[in-house]
C-alpha cells in the first residue's frame, strides 16, 4: 500500500473536520456578525486588568509548539489577580510595534499581521493586559488587549482605571451620563474625549435595546440597519423579536437575507419555510449568496409536513439542491431521496461530500462498500472508516464496537473518531467515550475525541 498516498488522504478528512470547529489557526477572518467592542466595552469585559513588565521569552519544549512570554506583574488595575509573575501562551520577542503613546484609537501592528491578535512583545517593557477568568491574555480580536505604555502613569493606563471605576456603577444608564459627564469636564484629555465618542457610535450587543432600537428606527442606511440587526441576534435575549417580525411580515426581509436567515436559525422557526422559499423564488436569479443563505436554511429548518416543495426542488436539478438540503434529506431519508444522491454522487467527480450523505442517510450500499473495502490495500480506504461511523445502521454500529475491541490501529480509529463527530448513529457518543477508555494516555486521539464529542449530541 502506498502510505504516503493514505496518509495525504487521511489529512484531507481531518481537514474537513477541522473546517466544524473554531481552532486557533495562524491567520483569522472576522466572520459577517462579529462587531467591533469599544475600549470602555473591553474594560467592562475583562475579568482582570494587569500591568506587567517583560522579562524572557521561553521556548517551546515541544518540536512545532508555542513559545511563551514571562512577564512580572507590577499592578493590578481591575479584579483579584494575585500571581507575582505571568506566562503569556503563544508570545514572543519578535516584536512589531507599538500605538502612539497619547492616542488610543488603534491597534498595534501586531494585531494586523495575521492572528488578528497581537503576540508579540518587547523585552523589558510595559504592557497593560486585559485577562479573562482563567488569567489569560483575552481574544477579543483587533482590540487593545495587551499595549504597550511608557509607565503605569501614562494616559492609557489612566483612562483604563477611569473606566473601572465607572463600570463600578453597574447601570447602563448611569454609566452614560458619567461618561458623558467625563466629556465635558474641562481638561479631560482630547484622546479621551475621543475613545467616549466612539464608544457611543459603535454598534454591537452591549448596548441597550433601546439604544439600538432607536437608531434602527431613525435611520434610513441600510448598512446600518443590517449592523444593528446582528447586534440584535448577538444579543440573544429575545428582546428584538418584533423587528424581526417585522420585517418577516413583507419583502423587507429580503434586503436583510443573512441577518434575518441567522436569526431564524436560532429561533429554530420551523414555521417560516414557506416565507423563506417565496423570498428564494424572488431573488434566485439576482442575488447568488442571499439565494443560497435562503437554500441552506431552509435545508436546517424544513420538517416533514414540508416534503412537497422540497421534493419538488431536489427532482427538478438534483445537482443543484441537494447539497443544501442535506440536513432535511438525512432527517427524512427514503428510498426516492437516496437515488437522488446517488444521481448527484455518479455526476460530481468529487462525490465524497455526497457519499457522506449517503452513509448518514442509512444507505446499505455505501455501508456494505465500506465493509468491503476497509482492509484492502487502496488510497481512499479512510474513507470507510468514515463510512462505518456516520451511518446509523446497526450494523455499522456493530462494525465498529468491534473494531474498537480490537485494538484497530491508532490511524484508523483516529479516522473513526472524526468520522463520529458528523455521525447520525444513536451509540456515536457511547463508542467515544470507548475509545476514550481504551486509549488513556494517547493526548493527540483524546484531543480529536473531545472535538467529536462536542458536535456528536
Amino acid at each position: 500500500m502506498n502510505k504516503n498516498i493514505y496518509k495525504l488522504k487521511h489529512i484531507i478528512g481531518i481537514l474537513f473536520f477541522i473546517t466544524l470547529n473554531t481552532l486557533e489557526l495562524s491567520s483569522c477572518q472576522p466572520t459577517e456578525e462579529w462587531q467591533q467592542i469599544s475600549n470602555y466595552e473591553l474594560v467592562q469585559q475583562a475579568d482582570s486588568i494587569v500591568i506587567v513588565k517583560v522579562k524572557a521569552e521561553i521556548p517551546s519544549k515541544k518540536r512545532h509548539g508555542m513559545s511563551q512570554v514571562e512577564a512580572k506583574v507590577i499592578k493590578v488595575i481591575k479584579g483579584s489577580y494575585s500571581e507575582k509573575k505571568l506566562l503569556i501562551r503563544r508570545g514572543h520577542l519578535n516584536y512589531y510595534g507599538r500605538t502612539d503613546e497619547n492616542d488610543f484609537s488603534d491597534v498595534r501592528k501586531g494585531a494586523k499581521v495575521g492572528s488578528c491578535s497581537p503576540y508579540d512583545y518587547k523585552l523589558d517593557a510595559l504592557f497593560v493586559l486585559f485577562l479573562d477568568k482563567r488569567g489569560r491574555v483575552s481574544r477579543y480580536i483587533f482590540s487593545r488587549i495587551n499595549e504597550e505604555v511608557d509607565s503605569i502613569g501614562s494616559l492609557w493606563v489612566k483612562a483604563v482605571e477611569l473606566y473601572v471605576e465607572t463600570g463600578k456603577l453597574n447601570d447602563y444608564t448611569k454609566e452614560k451620563e458619567a461618561l458623558k459627564k467625563i466629556v465635558k469636564t474641562k481638561g479631560t484629555p482630547n484622546a479621551l474625549t475621543k475613545d467616549i465618542a466612539k464608544h457611543f457610535s459603535m454598534i454591537n450587543k452591549h448596548k441597550s435595546t433601546q439604544d439600538l432600537m432607536k437608531v434602527y428606527r431613525k435611520t434610513k442606511d441600510k448598512s446600518k440597519k443590517h449592523e444593528i440587526l446582528w447586534a440584535f441576534i448577538n444579543k440573544n435575549d429575545g428582546s428584538s423579536d418584533k423587528v424581526f417580525e417585522e420585517l418577516l411580515s413583507s419583502d423587507a426581509w429580503l434586503e436583510y437575507v443573512t441577518p434575518v436567515t441567522r436569526y431564524l436559525l436560532e429561533k429554530k422557526d420551523e414555521n417560516r419555510v414557506e416565507t423563506l422559499i417565496d423570498g428564494y423564488n424572488k431573488i434566485a436569479e439576482k442575488y447568488t449568496s442571499s439565494s443560497n443563505d435562503i437554500l441552506y436554511t431552509v435545508g436546517k429548518l424544513a420538517t416533514k409536513k414540508d416534503e412537497k416543495i422540497i421534493l419538488t426542488f431536489i427532482e427538478s436539478n438534483p445537482s443543484k439542491y441537494v447539497g443544501f438540503f442535506s440536513p432535511w434529506i438525512i432527517k427524512n431519508s427514503s428510498n426516492r431521496l437516496i437515488e437522488l444522491v446517488k444521481i448527484v454522487s455518479k455526476k460530481e467527480k468529487k462525490s465524497t461530500y455526497y457519499k457522506w450523505i449517503l452513509a448518514k442517510m442509512g444507505d446499505k450500499e455505501i455501508f456494505n462498500w465500506a465493509k468491503e473495502h476497509m482492509y484492502k490495500d487502496f488510497e481512499d480506504r479512510w474513507m470507510t472508516y468514515y463510512v462505518i461511523a456516520m451511518s446509523p445502521l446497526d450494523e455499522a454500529d456493530m462494525l465498529a464496537q468491534k473494531l474498537i475491541e480490537n485494538n484497530t490501529s491508532k490511524i484508523d480509529i483516529s479516522t473513526l473518531v472524526e468520522g463520529y463527530a458528523e455521525s447520525t448513529n444513536k451509540n456515536r457518543r457511547r463508542r467515544l467515550e470507548e475509545i476514550r477508555k481504551k486509549y488513556p494516555k494517547d493526548k493527540e486521539l483524546k484531543y480529536w475525541i473531545k472535538k467529536a464529542l462536542r458536535y456528536a449530541k
